[in-house]
């Protein structure tokens, strides 16, 4: 997979798109489908067409950009794209996926990433981490003690119940 349109006729074709798109013309298109004939497996390109779809907006085009995600995914898998090819590539991962809108809505992803290269965290912030699972593992200890579970799920109930102390520990 070239991580540049290796035809000189491509390159010229990939810097009209991008003229074209930065002087906002209509030719864009134009060059975006003869870069792309020209280069079918230049993931990058497949990356601007899908970004393009989905910058227009609009419910009809959405698909395209769709379409070109999991195109720009299989030309990923077949190796040879540099970083900066790659970037542009998740940037659409990304927005197709929704979360660039939550982003700008000011809205969760649902997942908030762990700090790393910290000193340590305290016990009360690992207690306030870890509070659901070390609750349910003593429900699950409490009933295995009362017969209402099975012994098999001690394992699992015990490592509940450790969870503050096991992550302390890693």
């Amino acid at each position: 997979m070239p991580s540049d349109p290796a035809d000189a006729q491509a390159v010229r074709d990939w810097n009209g798109l991008i003229k074209a798109f930065l002087s906002h013309g209509t030719t864009a298109p134009k060059y975006l489908k003869a870069v792309l004939t020209a280069e079918p497996d230049f993931a990058m390109g497949h990356a601007v067409r899908g970004l393009f779809s989905m910058m227009m907006g609009r419910r009809e085009i959405i698909e395209v950009g769709h379409q070109a995600n999991t195109t720009v995914q299989e030309k990923l898998r077949l190796g040879g794209a540099n970083r900066h090819e790659t970037l542009w590539c998740e940037a659409l991962g990304i927005w197709v996926s929704g979360s660039a809108i939550r982003a700008l809505l000011g809205r969760s992803n649902g997942w908030s990433p762990q700090r790393r290269n910290v000193v340590g965290y305290t016990w009360p912030e690992m207690l306030r981490f870890h509070q659901i699972e070390t609750l349910v593992g003593v429900l699950m200890t409490t009933g295995i003690i009362l017969g209402g579970l099975s012994l098999w799920l001690l394992l699992i109930a015990l490592s509940l119940v450790g969870a503050v102390i096991l992550s302390k520990l890693s």
